[in-house]
């Protein structure tokens, strides 16, 4: 398939191929409604002695909640080397949360893995507040209509950088120490 769609079927299964297999540039649509393949998520077997060259990116439709770790063997061959340049989605949503995939490549499978989830929340609740300004190299005020029982600083992998506690309704930040980029910053209310 040269810029196409490869899909296993409508419902999870498996497809076999004993002819050749090529994919470029194309869209492997992969179902994900459970754990075992050909039956709860859908599987390509090859079974030929050519070599399975696939490229393009991987489209992933799910049906259950997976785990983190959870993997899914999406393309195998017990006969011929597989080489591919599949490439993950950036996410795939279901019941709101968002699930994280890499793809695993060996000489003979395809491995989807699951390697992070994060949950919906139900409601946002916004408290009206402002930072400023925008780009910053030194601090970053704030102020807010109640006082802040604390704030912190994540970077964008969302590993906490900085954190403080009691807060007033307006002050500053210092932000000196962080390294040169973009962070998130949160303020922290008392009835939130």
């Amino acid at each position: 398939t040269n810029n196409g769609i490869l899909a296993p079927g409508l419902s999870p299964g498996e497809l076999n191929f004993t002819g050749q297999l090529k994919l470029t540039n194309g869209i492997l649509e992969i179902e994900i409604d459970g754990n075992t393949p050909g039956t709860e998520y859908d599987q390509i077997t090859y079974n030929a002695n050519t070599a399975v060259p696939l490229s393009g990116n991987v489209h992933v439709v799910l049906g259950f909640a997976p785990n983190v770790g959870d993997e899914f063997i999406i393309v195998k061959s017990q006969t011929a080397p597989i080489t591919s340049t599949l490439a993950a989605p950036p996410f795939v949503e279901y019941n709101g949360n968002h699930y994280y995939f890499t793809i695993t490549n060996s000489t003979n499978e395809v491995k989807l893995t699951v390697t992070e989830m994060t949950l919906a929340t139900a409601t946002a609740d916004i408290q009206k507040s402002n930072i400023y300004p925008n780009p910053t190299t030194d601090v970053v005020h704030y102020s807010a209509k109640t006082n802040l029982v604390g704030f912190e600083i994540y970077n964008l992998a969302g590993q906490k950088l900085k954190s403080g506690k009691q807060l007033p309704k307006e002050g500053e930040i210092d932000v000196k120490t962080l390294m040169p980029g973009n962070y998130i910053v949160r303020l922290i209310f008392a009835d939130r």
